[in-house]
This record gives structure tokens, C-alpha cells and sequence, in this order.
């Protein structure tokens, strides 16, 4: 079961990361990447982690994505051949964010 949903969740990514790119106008420039999808044990949800450049227009292109997301569930409910398909909820993916806070504070702390 782990390997089917690990397979999944990729597959969900790159669909989901098409659809977003062929599908979204961003009113703001705004570029958007799906870094990671996670699916749940029972394969009925998937969390899809997105990544926005410029960061501050993080908030507003979630906000964008949510509106339409019950239109971008139905192009992935058409593309994936499998049943049932995991109902997607988006979140801001904030790793890169922490990482750079990790290496200014190591950076800190090498000058000491």
C-alpha cells in the first residue's frame, strides 16, 4: 500500500502541476510550482504543497487557487484513471523559507 501511494502522490504532483500551469492566470506575475503532493492513508485526500515566486504573492495566488479549485478537481478527476480521486486541498509549501532562516542562523554563528 506505502509504494501505490507514494506513486500516486506523484503522479498527482505532475498532473496537478500541469493543470495549474496550462490552467491559472496569475493576475500578479506570479509563478507557481507544486513542489510535493502527500496523500492520505486512506487515498481519499491529497495535500498539494505550492511554491510562489515572489513569496509576498503567496497568500493571494492560495487565495486564487482555492476559488477555483473545484474546476481544477474536475480536470484531475478527468486525467487520473483511478477511483476514487483524492479530493486536493492547497497549502503554502514553506520549506524554502525555514531553510534560509537555518543557514542565516548558521551563518551567525560562524562570525561568532
Amino acid at each position: 500500500m506505502a509504494y501505490r501511494k507514494e506513486k500516486i502522490s506523484h503522479l498527482i504532483r505532475d498532473e496537478v502541476g500541469k493543470i495549474v500551469h496550462e490552467n491559472l492566470d496569475m493576475d500578479n506575475n506570479a509563478v507557481v510550482t507544486v513542489m510535493r503532493a502527500i496523500v492520505s492513508d486512506d487515498l481519499n485526500h491529497v495535500r498539494i504543497y505550492i511554491s510562489v515566486f515572489p513569496s509576498q504573492f503567496a497568500e493571494e495566488v492560495l487565495a486564487q487557487i482555492n476559488k477555483q479549485i473545484y474546476f481544477l478537481q474536475q480536470i484531475l478527476n478527468k486525467k487520473l484513471k483511478i477511483h476514487p480521486v483524492p479530493k486536493m486541498f492547497f497549502v503554502i509549501d514553506k520549506t524554502e523559507e525555514r531553510a534560509s532562516e537555518v543557514e542565516k542562523i548558521i551563518e551567525e554563528v560562524k562570525e561568532e
